[in-house]
């Protein structure tokens, strides 16, 4: 059964350390003293093997199964996520990170210092010192964007990172990700695109054009690449459709619409929720994904 932010908060220690599974091989270590940690575990070439992923309250559970879905991203592409661990001080040299945000971004192996056995085996952490394909170096760019964007907080909307990921795995991947950051060009980038936009999805065409640009000028000031292959692709982009605005109710309009959804017969959860839409005027994508933690009641 998935966890919720309420049990995770909530969850007390045991005389033994226990884990309480989420979905997907995620989980939540709970030590004797208190501690909490995510455990993320996973199959490659026929070993079982367990990579941590932070530490609790710092990794929240949205967090952690944006770092999880990460990962997994990697390993379909056959590529080991302790492959793709950065050099710690070089990220918090960039980002101004303390000690203990630094140990919640490294993806380590835990078994041995949380002092409980398993019958997984055990990965230490490296860094690769060769030049990153761009599926291993999208991992690193996503933690950093997120954490600059404030997407690691359970009480920011993640709308972002949720596209994010999505439009990597469906579009970017297949294409960009088992090639060198070093050896990408611009025929690459524009493929990624013209398939998007061959689709009809020109505006994801729009965002994937700068999420690319952004990457790949991550990657040019890190030394990685000596150019951005996604510069000037805006040149290239064909013109959006005229916007269509969703349909949308007058002052005047809303008493009759008030009576009408009165005597709505279908779920009480839609009837509930259109009224704390006019009575909030959140987006929608906001209240269906809002948590109880962010009504103050």
């Amino acid at each position: 059964m998935a966890l919720s932010d309420a049990l995770v908060k909530h969850c007390k220690p045991k005389s033994k350390a226990y884990t309480l599974k989420d979905i997907e091989g995620l989980a939540l270590f709970v030590s004797p003293s208190g501690g909490k940690s995510w455990h993320f575990r996973f199959t490659l070439q026929g070993k079982r093997q367990r990579i941590s992923l932070g530490v609790y309250p710092e990794v929240g559970l949205s967090e952690a199964r944006l770092r999880c879905e990460s990962n997994r991203l990697l390993i379909k592409q056959g590529i080991s996520p302790v492959s793709v661990t950065s050099d710690i001080s070089a990220i918090a040299s960039m980002s101004g990170l303390s000690h203990a945000e630094q140990e919640s971004h490294s993806v380590i192996t835990e078994g041995h210092s949380l002092g409980h056995a398993s019958d997984d085996k055990e990965v230490s952490c490296v860094v690769s010192s060769s030049v990153e394909s761009f599926a291993e170096f999208s991992v690193r760019w996503k933690l950093f964007k997120f954490r600059k964007l404030g997407l690691d907080k359970r009480d920011k909307r993640q709308s972002t990172a949720v596209q994010i990921e999505r439009y990597l795995r469906k579009d970017m991947l297949p294409v960009l990700g088992e090639l060198a950051m070093d050896r990408i060009g611009k025929a690459d980038v524009l493929r990624v695109l013209r398939g998007i936009e061959a689709r009809g999805a020109l505006s994801i065409a729009e965002k994937c054009r700068s999420w690319l640009f952004e990457l790949f000028q991550h990657a040019l000031a890190e030394g990685l690449i000596g150019c951005n292959p996604a510069a000037e692709m805006a040149v290239l982009a064909l013109p959006k459709n005229p916007t269509q605005h969703n349909p949308f109710l007058r002052q005047e309009e809303l008493p009759a619409f008030l009576v009408r959804l009165s005597g709505y017969q279908g779920s009480i959860q839609t009837r509930l929720g259109i009224r704390l839409l006019l009575l909030t005027g959140v987006r929608t994508g906001e209240l269906r994904q809002a948590s109880p933690a962010q009504f103050d009641l």
